[in-house]
């Protein structure tokens, strides 16, 4: 909390760790003595986060002043560590700062226990309480149903089941690209799934942990990858332009929607490229190795 004369301000949420898509609490206060003017809080947007609800502002008069108090309930979409920036009431007076980490799942714990394994419990025996005869009559029914079923169904040639085909990251990515460009979503989805769908396929094929990073810390995962440079000149372009897309509520012409998703396709391209060449030296290698001749 900070202060100037005798006007405070204070700002709190009632969880700072949640996961996407979770509603928390901001709470606002303001306590402003009788000599000063009412003012409070005038808040639109704030980074990273999603208005669900905004509380109405309630006043309280108590003997030193007047009490304001509001309650936000917001969530986020953008996973990461974020930060609520102060709140500025006019010059001088401001709330803390409020870190809120926003994450997928939560994390595992090796250190919880395990729950314990319950023994085999014997069945209590069923007391016969009436003639079971029809239970006879009933089984033999069944069963010639069954017999029936068999026959019939066995003179049926059952198509055979495809197997099914594991995609490559490539494929899935490549597959990705296609249903974006062939969709309608608006332009903010349309980024957000464009720089879902590379961070995805870096992740999965070069093993690199790109998920929860932010576009710069892409970039330099990505470097000594064998990326070309104008390729990776121009997917650092489309990273940042969704960047602006999805924090600044920028608006794209088709024509950047374009270049961002050629950029990104053709980084892909380029890394699967790369990607396989290396694989091939790395099994000429071997196969030297195992043969005893060097490799070229």
């Amino acid at each position: 909390m900070r202060a100037q004369q005798a006007t405070r301000v204070k700002a709190s949420v009632d969880k700072s760790k949640i996961m996407i898509g979770e509603p928390f609490t901001l709470t606002l206060e303001a306590q402003i003595p009788v000599n000063e003017p009412i003012r409070f809080f005038s808040i639109d947007t704030i980074p990273h986060f999603e208005f669900l609800q905004k509380g109405k502002t309630d006043t309280t008069d108590k003997g030193g002043g007047t009490v304001l108090h509001q309650e936000l309930q917001l969530t986020s979409f953008d996973s990461g560590a974020w930060v609520i920036p102060a709140m500025v009431l006019s010059a001088g007076i401001a709330t803390d700062s409020l870190p809120v980490d926003v994450t997928f799942s939560d994390p595992f714990n090796p250190e919880a226990p395990y729950n314990p394994i319950h023994d085999i419990l014997d069945a209590e025996p069923v007391k016969e309480t009436a003639d079971p005869t029809w239970l006879w009559y009933l089984g033999g029914s069944v069963l010639l149903l069954i017999i029936l079923l068999w026959y019939f169904l066995s003179r049926r040639k059952p198509a055979p089941a495809k197997p099914a085909v594991a995609l490559t990251p490539y494929e899935k990515a490549i597959e990705a690209l296609q249903r974006l460009k062939q969709s309608s979503t608006d332009s903010r989805n349309y980024h957000i799934t464009l720089g879902e769908l590379f961070r995805s396929y870096v992740s999965e094929r070069r093993q690199l942990p790109t998920l929860q990073q932010t576009t710069d810390e892409v970039m330099r995962q990505l470097k000594g990858t064998g990326l070309p440079e104008e390729a990776a000149r121009r997917l650092s372009q489309a990273l940042l332009l969704g960047d602006f897309v999805k924090f600044a509520r920028y608006q794209p012409t088709p024509e950047e929607n374009q270049f961002s998703i050629e950029a990104v396709g053709n980084a892909i391209d380029e890394l699967e490229n790369e990607t396989r060449r290396e694989e091939a030296i790395r099994a000429q290698q071997e196969a030297a190795q195992k043969s005893g001749k060097p490799s070229r």
